[in-house]
């Protein structure tokens, strides 16, 4: 038998306990269901890469920036309304498309 309720409320309801009280609660409690597991995560590995450069789509990566050169890219693509992303793809392709040692430098790299 559970806790007696009194004080006050002795006078207003009848004698009930906290149990008792707490009963339609407990019918009308639902069991949560477990969730799915959520799925694996796909790593990044040569294969990934190889369909990647097939389909043409963008590889994440991590680069060490400077900070005021940061900026300047976020300014230029605020000013411009593009994303940071293209504006950075098309100063790299300025970069690449200026030197003329490029297919000298992929060959040494791949003879590794």
């Amino acid at each position: 038998m559970g806790k007696k309720i009194g004080g006050i409320e002795s006078f207003f309801l009848e004698q009930q306990t906290v149990d008792d009280l707490a009963e339609p609660v407990k019918k009308s409690a639902r069991t949560v269901e477990p969730t799915p597991a959520p799925k694996a995560v796909v790593e990044i590995t040569a294969n990934n890469r190889e369909k990647a450069k097939r389909k043409d789509e963008d590889i994440r990566a991590t680069f060490i920036v400077n900070p005021k050169r940061l900026d300047q890219l976020k300014a230029i693509a605020y000013w411009d309304r593009a994303k940071i992303k293209d504006i950075h793809d098309a100063a790299l392709e300025m970069y690449i498309e200026s030197r003329s040692d490029i297919p000298q430098i992929l060959a040494k790299r791949k003879g590794k």
